[in-house]
């Protein structure tokens, strides 16, 4: 609104009839007025264009050429000035017409005139329409700035333009953008909903989610592929963008962006028979890399386990002042560095759930680099950059996985065989707050501009032998997780992909790797603290499976009473040592090689206070023998451990505090940690 006296223009040729309209004029109280009367319409209309006035009041039925004529050709800058007409006593009111100025009829100077009957004036219904037709002008002038803005600042010939007032509520909807639907400049108001309302109802919900997603701040842009209704009735595939402008404060002021027909480019997207029947194979071939990878993993794990395992104990067992602890430490350092090459395979492998997580996108590159550096080869060198600090997103580790190895695939090809691949990640200041921007540049031979904007269509490649998929999952990866992409490149000069991610509430929930880390420093302390009870060590070996004969290792406390435990592994060397661990701490383990075995050993006895379990097992895996046992025994306390759980994992009972899971390899601290949650041993 206006923050200075309000300047009106009174046109009126009967010198008695504007006397009697003063004293209505001098009781308007809601704002301050300057008047200026004068007695001829050509004298209004140069005055109206010359003079700073706001709003013209003009005796006569806007029925009659005067007002409008006054509203047509009184503009200041391309904007119609507010008319309001009073009629005479001797002349119609036309109510159906003009509906007190409130409904617009398509015509900016006949929107501008606002009709009142001078036969029931007063000071309060003048004051009204005087309010109104400041409103209605402040409405023209701030789209009539939105139009000059992106006359300036946006090509026109492809993206129809829009402005949202986010305060007022009004929507600027440029020519073009109109034009892709079918219709004029006149046929489209500037209200939100001549958007939505045309939104196809399967994409319209989607739709405005996005949009809150990203005025909320839970998404660094807008953007969204859609289909909006034509004036024929057909619907057009439209690509939205958009971001929120904001004020000093932090408050949302408006929302403006760009619209794109992309009907053409969906009709070309849209794969043939044989692309599709292409696509299934391929799909099929990922699916079986990924069992295998999940099944290497496996097996790896198991082995990892017990290296770890029983240099762990050798440790705990040798002291600091041992004469090989060096050399044992250094077995140590490479079964982790080991764990770190199967972390990317069984991201690979698993099928990711819709759940996003939290994850440290610094700790997935220190995890990422060795299959990174086997991607690109020996012949590429590849940096890794990234800021000490945590760098905390929201996405799947699989997502991750599946970003990072796309893009050192592609530059590896743009190199070919030799170069510079320099990957860096850091938080920075973005649209909407911080983000986390994935920088991925190599200098390979570049690309040009055409090929930059088919670069993540489906199926589009550069390669003969690539099928086109890469670029495209990353591009819907990266949107998935509210993201954004961009690249740089130029022939011969290389390429830059940098991916910004909203940055994630650093006190959620980090990465396994860093959990597993916590509970080691942290939790295993618990589980070495048990009161010592003088009882020697011992197990119940059942089945003909005892562990083997190294010497014992002796533990540093145990458990106030025995707990039975019946493990189940069919790894045979991960079975001796889960049962040393055991045997070390008091425990009371029945050893069965599988589930079978396991059932079978349940009918002679009468309690077990947990199921430690591996999940894969031939015949009967580990839930099923979980789900089976607890038939009798319904409040039995489940562990499964696995170093790849694949799909057979039930997660219904996780919630209720009597089922967890432990990765392997694992610690025995971090074992022990796990069971003494699940018993309760205080």
């Amino acid at each position: 609104m206006i923050h200075r006296p309000v300047r009106i223009l009174v046109v009126e040729s009967d010198p008695d009839a504007f006397e009697s309209l003063e004293p209505i004029l001098d009781e308007l109280s809601e704002f301050e007025y300057e008047f200026s009367w004068i007695r001829y319409d050509v004298e209004a209309v140069e005055r109206l264009r010359r003079s700073q006035f706001d709003i013209c009041v003009v005796s006569g039925s806007a029925e009659s050429p005067r007002a409008v004529d006054i509203a047509r050709h009184a503009h200041r800058n391309g904007t119609p000035i507010p008319v309001i007409s009073l009629c005479r006593e001797d002349e119609p009111v036309s109510a159906d017409r003009f509906d007190s100025g409130d409904e617009p009829t398509g015509s900016d100077e006949w929107d501008a005139v606002r009709l009142l009957d001078r036969r029931d004036l007063d000071a309060r219904g003048l004051e009204k329409a005087v309010r109104g037709a400041l409103s209605y002008a402040a409405q023209l002038e701030a789209r009539r700035e939105a139009q000059q803005r992106y006359r300036r600042g946006v090509p026109v010939d492809e993206d129809g333009v829009w402005d949202w007032d986010l305060e007022s509520g009004i929507v600027y909807y440029s020519d073009r953008w109109k034009q892709q639907l079918g219709y004029t400049s006149r046929e489209i108001g500037d209200s939100i909903d001549e958007w939505r309302s045309r939104i196809h109802p399967d994409d319209r919900g989607d739709h405005i989610s996005r949009i809150e997603a990203h005025r909320s701040g839970n998404a660094s842009l807008f953007r969204h592929e859609h289909r909006m209704r034509h004036r024929d009735g057909s619907y057009r595939w439209m690509l939205s963008r958009g971001t929120v402008v904001v004020s000093e404060d932090g408050r949302s002021l408006r929302m403006r962006g760009t619209q794109r027909d992309i009907t053409e480019r969906k009709k070309a997207d849209k794969p043939s028979p044989q692309q599709d029947e292409d696509h299934a194979e391929r799909v099929r071939k990922l699916e079986a890399i990924g069992r295998l990878a999940g099944g290497i993993a496996h097996d790896f794990n198991n082995l990892l386990l017990v290296m770890s395992g029983y240099t762990n104990l050798l440790s705990e067992k040798t002291g600091e002042d041992w004469e090989y602890r060096e050399e044992l430490l250094e077995i140590q350092k490479a079964a982790q560095q080991a764990l770190l090459l199967t972390k990317p395979l069984l991201a690979f492998s698993r099928k990711d759930s819709d759940e996003l997580e939290t994850l440290d996108l610094g700790l997935v590159l220190n995890e990422m680099s060795s299959i990174l550096q086997s991607i690109v080869g020996q012949r590429i060198e590849l940096e890794i950059e990234k800021a000490e600090c945590s760098l905390p997103l929201r996405a799947t580790p699989g997502q991750l996985a599946q970003i990072l190895m796309n893009l050192a695939t592609n530059a590896r090809d743009a190199m070919s065989g030799s170069g510079l691949l320099t990957i860096d990640a850091r938080s920075v200041s973005g649209r909407a707050g911080r983000e986390i921007r994935l920088r991925v540049t190599d200098d390979g031979v570049g690309m040009d501009e055409e090929t930059q904007k088919q670069l993540f269509e489906p199926f589009f490649t550069t390669r003969k032998s690539g099928h086109g998929l890469g670029l495209s999952t990353v591009s819907h990866i990266v949107e998935r997780c509210g993201g954004r992409i961009q690249v740089r490149s130029q022939p011969g000069e290389g390429t830059c992909f940098e991916i910004y991610f909203p940055q994630a509430e650093t006190h959620e929930r980090v990465d396994e790797s860093a959990r597993s880390l916590k509970e080691r420093q942290i939790r295993a302390r618990k589980a070495i603290e048990f009161p010592a009870s003088g009882a020697s060590a011992r197990a119940s070996s059942v089945g003909g499976h005892a562990p083997h004969s190294i010497e014992s290792f002796e533990p540093t406390g145990a458990p106030p009473a025995p707990k039975r435990i019946l493990l189940v592994e069919d790894n045979e060397n991960v079975r001796v040592l889960v049962h040393r661990i055991l045997d070390a701490y008091d425990f009371e383990v029945i050893v069965a090689r599988d589930a079978q075995e396991a059932l079978d050993l349940a009918q002679s006895f009468d309690r077990f206070d947990l199921l430690l379990t591996d999940v894969i097992m031939p015949k009967i895996d580990g839930n099923q023998l979980a789900e089976r046992l607890r038939e009798s025994r319904p409040t039995l306390r489940v562990l499964f451990m696995s170093g790849y759980p694949g799909d057979r994992l039930g997660t219904r009972d996780f919630e209720v505090g009597r089922t967890e899971f432990i990765p392997k390899p694992f610690e025995p601290e971090v074992l022990l940690a796990k069971i003494h949650d699940l018993l309760d041993m205080d």
